[in-house]
């Protein structure tokens, strides 16, 4: 199974961006995608950004991501 996860362009440097991944800040290859710019939320996938993304489904994305974490995890007593 492949998992791409999402994250809002903080910084742009040519052809990488600094993007904020759940309060990760990550260094990823931009080169996929056509005008991206700082603000914007992208799919990123073995640290290339593959896709932009609107707000709603990066929210959507991040809250499934934290509810498997929360149910792997064992919930608040594990």
């Amino acid at each position: 199974m492949c998992l791409a996860v999402s994250g809002k362009i903080l910084e742009l440097k040519e052809s990488s961006a600094v993007v904020d991944i759940g309060n990760i800040k990550m260094k990823v290859d931009i080169s996929l995608i056509d005008e991206a710019k700082e603000g914007d939320y992208i799919l990123i996938h073995g640290g290339f950004g593959i896709q932009k993304v609107d707000e709603e489904y990066h929210s959507f994305l991040q809250e499934t991501i934290d509810q498997i974490y929360y149910e792997f995890e064992g919930g608040p007593n594990a």
